[in-house]
Order: C-alpha cells, then structure tokens, then sequence
C-alpha cells in the first residue's frame, strides 16, 4: 500500500513539520472547512485540526485508515467526537501549550487600552504632539483585572490583582445578560477592594 497521509486544516510550524516528516506526507488544505478536505479524507491516517478547521461526520466516515484526530489547541468542538469515538479513532489536544502565550498577549492589550497606545501611535504619526494635553490615560497600579473565562490562571499571574470568573460560553457574555450581570457580581464580592462598590451594585439592581 502507498504511503498514507498526515492531513492537515491550516499551515504546520516547520518544527512539528520536521518531526511528523519520518510518518508519512503532510498535505496542508487549502482551507479548513469539509468541502476541501473530503477529498484528501481517503488517504489520511491523521488528521491535524488547527484553529478555523473541522473533523465533520462526513470526513470521518469518508477516512478508512484514519488513526488519529489531533486538535492543536484547547476547545475540540470543531470534532465531530461522536463519530470519532464510533470509529475507535482517539483525539488528542493540548489545552495548556499556548496558555502563558495567550496571557502574555492579554495583558499587553490592557496596558495598550489603558494607556492608549492605539491613539498614541495615530496622533504620533500624524505629528500631533500637542494631543498629549488632551488624553487621560488610566494607571493599571492599585486595579483589579477581571477574567472572565478559563485560561489556567496564567493571565493572573501576570498581572497580579486579577480574579478570574469560569464561563461556560464566553459568547453568551453581553452587557445586558443576566450571565455579564452574574460575572460583574462574581467580581466585585470576590474582591476585598470592591466591597464597597459590591453593596452600590446591588442596590441599583
């Protein structure tokens, strides 16, 4: 039989490249979603979910010498798992491995707002720098940060007056749901600093 392939939804780091080269080709799909990587179902022996791509029913069903399901990120929703599990094909995925990363980047945009560094770098490019007496940037020393989400506490030990609020579905969070209503009490009765304020919310609510 020819040599089966290690399929994957989106590009491969060069490293992961370099260490999954000895098991078989790596085809890369030209988009992630079921229509462009059906046809390269049939050869797989593995399949690499990055972020965007998808394992459907169909592709599982249309893959016989699927082995394994790896997800490359934290969430698998985009796996059919049922159908995995069916085929006795296991899924593998790596919820902590870009977490510390993710904080990182989290923590350099609440600086960036706070000190509006967005409208900094437009106003310094423009040459206005007498912006500088208009702007009132905030100071992060003394804040708390709130967390809403799961990221393995690494934003908050980055910075380090944070509490963290568990959401089942961050997308269900709007300013006027009764799930932001639940985050912004979570925060201000975990918080000794926010006791106060804590007792003002409940009496407007």
């Amino acid at each position: 039989m020819p040599e089966l392939d290690i399929v994957a939804t989106g590009p491969v780091d060069s490293a992961a490249a370099e260490v999954l080269a000895p098991y078989g080709p790596l085809i890369v799909a030209s988009e992630g979603n079921e229509t462009a990587l059906l046809p390269l179902m049939a050869r797989a022996q593995a399949l690499i979910v990055r972020g965007g791509g998808v394992a459907t029913k169909t592709m599982i069903a249309a893959a016989p010498h699927l082995r394994v399901i790896g997800r490359s990120g934290a969430g698998y929703d985009s796996v059919d798992v049922r159908a995995a599990t069916e085929r006795g094909i296991p899924l593998v995925y790596v919820p902590g491995v870009g977490a510390r990363a993710v904080a990182e980047a989290g923590v350099a945009l609440i600086f960036a707002l706070a000190k509006n560094l967005f409208y900094w770098d437009r106003e310094a490019k423009a040459g206005h720098w007498k912006s500088r007496y208009q702007s009132n940037p905030k100071d992060i020393a003394g804040s708390v940060i709130g967390i809403v989400g799961r990221d393995g506490g690494y934003t908050a030990k980055e910075a380090t007056a944070c509490v963290i609020v568990p959401t089942v579905n961050p997308a269900h969070i709007t300013p006027h749901s009764e799930a932001f209503q639940g985050v912004i009490w979570h925060l201000l009765v975990s918080h000794p600093k926010l006791k106060v304020a804590a007792t003002k919310w409940e009496s407007t609510k």
